[in-house]
């Protein structure tokens, strides 16, 4: 029994080491990271530009009524 496994670990060993065999292992793990890349990849949103605004320009005062009391109520009672 003893020597049967030791065979088996001599092949296993020589497998493992085959340039076919690892060359495959490297393309193959590649080529799922890449697909995983692919597939979780999201664009990122554009920065949004903060636009800088002028302070704003002062009220002109008017020496006149300001317009805001004319007496209507805005209602909509048509007597």
């Amino acid at each position: 029994m003893y020597m049967a496994q030791q065979s088996l670990i001599s092949l296993i060993l020589a497998v493992l080491k085959d340039p076919r065999v690892i060359i495959t292992a490297v393309i193959t793990f590649l080529a799922m990271d890449l697909s995983c890349y692919v597939v979780r990849y999201r664009k990122k949103a554009a920065p949004v530009k903060k636009k800088s605004f002028a302070a704003p320009a002062p009220v002109p005062e008017s020496s006149e009524d300001d317009g805001g009391d004319d007496g209507d109520d805005g209602g909509d009672d048509e007597e």
